[in-house]
């Protein structure tokens, strides 16, 4: 979805209403924004609207957020650069990589990821296997040793 389409900006929007919500009602967020810098990880994100929208709510609360954000498809990903254009304190990685295999393209990464994302319809590309696998192996990832709480 490009940032220039205005239903893909309403849709935008309405995933920030629902992040804004979540920070700032959920127990696990307020345990996160304990830190001053907070690593997520969009997975099977496409063009990471939903990491995009998350990311802009957290660093309007003037913490540093580094944003990882995998996907096959290569295009797609080059996208989310659009969608956090003016929004500060964001770091952006992109990764070309099956949502099935993260341990493996992330395997020389120190640091874990205090959110993972898994977005809307995203998990309909997988059939049951390969979803147990995604998350087994997302898991690996989201173990987050150096936060505090």
């Amino acid at each position: 979805m490009k940032s220039s389409d205005p239903e893909a900006i309403k849709r935008f929007n309405g995933i920030k209403e629902v992040f804004s919500y979540l920070v700032s009602t959920h127990d696990y967020f307020s345990d996160i924004l304990r830190n001053e810098e907070i690593n997520v990880i969009d997975i099977a994100a496409g063009t990471s609207i939903a990491g995009a929208a998350l990311v802009n709510i957290i660093s309007g609360m003037g913490k540093k957020v580094n944003l990882v954000v995998t996907d096959p498809r290569s295009k797609d990903l080059d996208l989310v650069h659009e969608w956090i254009k003016g929004v500060s304190r964001v770091h952006v990685e992109t990764i070309v990589c099956d949502a099935t295999t993260l341990h493996k393209c992330l395997s020389s990464r120190k640091e874990g990821f205090h959110i993972a994302l898994l977005w809307c319809y995203s998990t309909s590309h997988f059939n049951p296997w390969s979803l147990v696998r995604l998350f087994c192996s997302a898991y690996t990832q989201i173990i987050y040793t150096n936060t505090t709480f």
